[in-house]
């Protein structure tokens, strides 16, 4: 089945993409003594970040509609567009259902532990259910992060994608003085508040604050995300193997 074939060769190989990326960047921060440079790249690296959190919820997309005429493959490269058979769940919903803990059952439709270790009791003294476990955990935690502050970190994320709009004056939009962190790059995002036709109600813009002190934090995150990846990816294809569940074209 080309669905598991796909799953294997992507938790070994594709999922650490953006953790080698992310790692690289972290280098190539410490090996200049450029601070614009270094704040530049420490957006990258947080980019990578939110690339990697967004690339956990596109997988948990798939798997939930594995069932749909067009396949796990197809949903995983067509999810958030409007190609035809796509799927209809968005990033924010994948990541509002499972932040409540359950996410393997009530977000990506696998069987609760229970029902595989009934079906296949090989399971129950194997590390699967520390694997399910410890899943169901990063996704919550995952959650966490991608929906905090109504998806501020989203919209920042999407600004260094579209335009890379960054600046290094953190008074640019207000008439204070310039004001420069050598530590801090801002990523400008719009503020969802904001109404052109009213714009006295809201300011245009918010800023989103990358400090170079919370690079090393945020690549010891990738890791998990990239863990979390990998335990979805091996436990829908065993599942699919073993005919524990289904997946609609199987040759996608």
């Amino acid at each position: 089945m080309v669905a598991v074939r796909f799953l294997r060769d992507y938790q070994g190989f594709g999922s650490r993409g953006h953790l080698v990326a992310a790692s690289s960047i972290s280098d190539a921060i410490a090996s200049t003594q450029e601070p614009d440079a270094q704040k530049l790249l420490a957006v990258k690296l947080f980019t990578e970040f939110m690339a990697a959190l967004e690339g956990l919820g596109a997988l948990c997309i798939a798997v939930r509609h594995r069932d749909e005429r067009a396949g796990l493959v197809y949903s995983y490269l067509t999810y958030g567009t409007r190609a035809p058979l796509a799927p209809t769940t968005t990033l924010s919903e994948i990541y509002s259902i499972v932040r409540e803990g359950d996410g393997l059952s009530a977000g990506l439709n696998l069987p609760s532990l229970g029902e595989i270790t009934d079906a296949h009791a090989e399971f129950s003294n194997s590390a699967l259910s520390r694997l399910y476990f410890e899943a169901n955990v990063l996704l919550s935690q995952a959650s966490n992060i991608y929906l905090i502050e109504d998806r501020a970190l989203v919209r920042a994320y999407n600004k260094t994608k579209h335009g890379f709009v960054v600046v290094n004056d953190q008074n640019i939009f207000q008439p204070d003085l310039p004001s420069i962190d050598s530590n801090i790059a801002w990523i400008v995002a719009k503020n969802p508040s904001y109404d052109p036709r009213d714009s006295e109600l809201a300011p245009m813009v918010e800023l989103f604050a990358v400090r170079l002190d919370q690079v090393q934090a945020t690549l010891d995150r990738l890791p998990s995300i990239r863990g979390a990846i990998r335990v979805i990816a091996e436990l829908t294809a065993e599942l699919l193997e073993l005919r524990i569940i289904t997946c609609a074209n199987s040759r996608a």
